[in-house]
Protein backbone atom coordinates (compact mmCIF):
# COMPACT_ATOMS: atom_id res chain seq x y z
CA UNK A 1 0.00 0.00 0.00
CA UNK A 2 1.42 3.11 -0.81
CA UNK A 3 1.97 6.22 1.38
CA UNK A 4 -0.73 8.05 0.05
CA UNK A 5 -3.29 5.44 0.09
CA UNK A 6 -2.34 5.09 3.76
CA UNK A 7 -2.80 8.79 4.61
CA UNK A 8 -6.36 8.56 2.71
CA UNK A 9 -7.14 5.35 4.81
CA UNK A 10 -5.61 7.34 8.37
CA UNK A 11 -8.04 10.53 7.26
CA UNK A 12 -10.98 8.33 6.27
CA UNK A 13 -10.37 6.20 9.74
CA UNK A 14 -10.72 10.07 11.52
CA UNK A 15 -13.25 11.06 9.59
CA UNK A 16 -15.63 7.97 10.59
CA UNK A 17 -14.39 8.39 14.33
CA UNK A 18 -15.29 12.09 14.40
CA UNK A 19 -18.77 11.15 12.80
CA UNK A 20 -19.45 8.55 15.64
CA UNK A 21 -18.84 10.75 17.83
CA UNK A 22 -20.98 13.51 16.63
CA UNK A 23 -23.66 10.98 16.20
CA UNK A 24 -23.52 9.67 19.66
CA UNK A 25 -23.86 13.30 21.00
CA UNK A 26 -26.86 13.81 18.57
CA UNK A 27 -28.45 10.74 20.46
CA UNK A 28 -27.47 11.71 23.85
CA UNK A 29 -28.61 15.37 23.17
CA UNK A 30 -32.04 13.45 21.92
CA UNK A 31 -32.67 11.37 24.67
CA UNK A 32 -32.09 14.47 26.92
CA UNK A 33 -35.03 16.13 24.92
CA UNK A 34 -37.11 13.11 25.31
CA UNK A 35 -36.84 12.77 29.21
CA UNK A 36 -37.36 16.75 29.65
CA UNK A 37 -40.42 16.22 27.50
CA UNK A 38 -41.63 13.39 29.18
CA UNK A 39 -41.11 14.91 32.42
CA UNK A 40 -43.32 17.63 31.58
CA UNK A 41 -45.71 15.84 30.21
CA UNK A 42 -46.41 13.92 33.61
CA UNK A 43 -46.16 17.41 35.42
CA UNK A 44 -48.88 18.91 33.06
CA UNK A 45 -46.99 21.68 32.13
CA UNK A 46 -47.30 22.41 28.25
CA UNK A 47 -44.61 21.10 25.74
CA UNK A 48 -42.83 23.21 23.63
CA UNK A 49 -43.39 22.84 20.01
CA UNK A 50 -42.01 20.06 17.78
CA UNK A 51 -39.21 22.11 16.45
CA UNK A 52 -37.88 22.84 19.52
CA UNK A 53 -37.25 19.51 20.51
CA UNK A 54 -35.28 18.57 16.53
CA UNK A 55 -31.73 18.03 16.57
CA UNK A 56 -29.67 20.68 16.46
CA UNK A 57 -27.64 21.27 13.46
CA UNK A 58 -24.23 20.50 14.17
CA UNK A 59 -21.10 21.99 12.33
CA UNK A 60 -17.87 20.39 11.39
CA UNK A 61 -15.20 21.58 13.24
CA UNK A 62 -13.05 23.74 10.86
CA UNK A 63 -10.62 21.47 9.23
CA UNK A 64 -6.95 22.26 9.95
CA UNK A 65 -4.88 22.80 6.70
CA UNK A 66 -1.53 21.79 7.11
CA UNK A 67 0.83 22.37 4.51
CA UNK A 68 4.14 20.79 4.57
CA UNK A 69 6.72 23.93 3.02
CA UNK A 70 9.83 21.58 3.22
CA UNK A 71 11.88 21.69 0.16
CA UNK A 72 11.58 17.87 -1.66
CA UNK A 73 13.65 16.39 -4.29
CA UNK A 74 11.03 14.92 -6.18
CA UNK A 75 13.24 13.34 -8.97
CA UNK A 76 14.49 11.04 -5.91
CA UNK A 77 11.09 10.29 -4.50
CA UNK A 78 10.50 9.41 -8.55
CA UNK A 79 13.26 7.29 -8.75
CA UNK A 80 12.91 5.61 -5.39
CA UNK A 81 9.04 4.84 -6.59
CA UNK A 82 10.47 3.67 -10.17
CA UNK A 83 13.02 1.69 -9.04
CA UNK A 84 10.48 -0.07 -6.25
CA UNK A 85 7.78 -0.63 -9.31
CA UNK A 86 11.05 -2.52 -11.40
CA UNK A 87 11.83 -4.26 -8.17
CA UNK A 88 8.21 -5.72 -7.93
CA UNK A 89 7.86 -6.34 -11.48
CA UNK A 90 11.54 -8.04 -11.92
CA UNK A 91 9.62 -10.25 -9.15
CA UNK A 92 6.52 -11.00 -10.70
CA UNK A 93 8.44 -11.68 -13.54
CA UNK A 94 11.33 -14.50 -11.91
CA UNK A 95 8.23 -15.82 -10.30
CA UNK A 96 5.95 -16.47 -13.61
CA UNK A 97 9.72 -17.81 -15.29
CA UNK A 98 10.02 -20.10 -12.21
CA UNK A 99 6.36 -21.42 -12.55
CA UNK A 100 6.04 -21.57 -16.10
CA UNK A 101 9.69 -24.00 -15.93
CA UNK A 102 8.34 -26.15 -13.30
CA UNK A 103 5.32 -26.98 -15.43
CA UNK A 104 7.43 -27.23 -19.17
CA UNK A 105 9.95 -29.42 -17.09
CA UNK A 106 6.90 -31.71 -15.53
CA UNK A 107 5.59 -31.79 -19.28
CA UNK A 108 8.36 -32.89 -20.56
CA UNK A 109 8.90 -35.51 -17.49
CA UNK A 110 5.58 -36.67 -18.21
CA UNK A 111 6.05 -36.82 -22.26
CA UNK A 112 9.18 -38.95 -21.44
CA UNK A 113 8.03 -41.45 -19.45
CA UNK A 114 6.53 -43.47 -21.63
CA UNK A 115 9.00 -43.01 -23.97
CA UNK A 116 11.72 -44.47 -21.55
CA UNK A 117 9.06 -47.27 -21.00
CA UNK A 118 8.75 -48.39 -24.29
CA UNK A 119 12.59 -47.81 -25.12
CA UNK A 120 13.19 -50.52 -21.73
CA UNK A 121 10.64 -52.96 -23.29
CA UNK A 122 12.65 -53.10 -26.87
CA UNK A 123 15.98 -53.13 -25.18
CA UNK A 124 14.64 -56.31 -23.61
CA UNK A 125 13.15 -57.58 -26.42
CA UNK A 126 16.77 -57.17 -28.70
CA UNK A 127 18.49 -58.92 -25.86
CA UNK A 128 16.11 -61.77 -26.11
CA UNK A 129 16.64 -61.63 -29.67
CA UNK A 130 20.23 -61.36 -29.18
CA UNK A 131 20.08 -64.56 -26.74
CA UNK A 132 18.02 -66.91 -30.21
CA UNK A 133 21.17 -65.28 -32.78
CA UNK A 134 23.84 -66.59 -30.35
CA UNK A 135 22.18 -69.82 -29.54
CA UNK A 136 21.46 -70.11 -33.53
CA UNK A 137 25.34 -69.29 -33.98
CA UNK A 138 26.23 -71.90 -31.65
CA UNK A 139 23.87 -74.41 -33.27
CA UNK A 140 25.33 -73.49 -36.79
CA UNK A 141 28.99 -73.32 -35.62
CA UNK A 142 28.20 -76.63 -34.13
CA UNK A 143 26.37 -78.19 -37.39
CA UNK A 144 29.53 -77.45 -39.69
CA UNK A 145 32.21 -78.50 -37.40
CA UNK A 146 30.44 -81.92 -37.35
CA UNK A 147 29.95 -81.77 -41.31
CA UNK A 148 33.30 -80.05 -41.55
CA UNK A 149 34.51 -83.73 -43.67
CA UNK A 150 31.74 -84.48 -45.39
CA UNK A 151 30.75 -83.67 -49.08
CA UNK A 152 27.61 -82.61 -49.42
CA UNK A 153 25.57 -83.74 -52.18
CA UNK A 154 23.71 -80.33 -54.29
CA UNK A 155 20.82 -81.15 -56.68
CA UNK A 156 21.12 -80.68 -59.75
CA UNK A 157 20.06 -77.65 -61.94
CA UNK A 158 18.23 -78.09 -64.37
CA UNK A 159 19.79 -78.12 -68.10
CA UNK A 160 18.91 -75.07 -70.25
CA UNK A 161 19.17 -75.59 -74.21
CA UNK A 162 21.28 -72.62 -74.42
CA UNK A 163 23.90 -71.18 -72.14
CA UNK A 164 24.50 -67.36 -70.98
Amino acid sequence: MSEIDQVRQQLRQERARQLREENEAAIEELERQRREREFLEEMGQPVPERREWQLPEVEPPPRERKRDTSPVDWSSVIDQRIGAEHAFMAQLLAELIATLTDRQEKAIEDAVRPLQSELGQMKGDAAQQKVAFCELRVALNEQLAADHGKTIDLPQLPLRSRAN
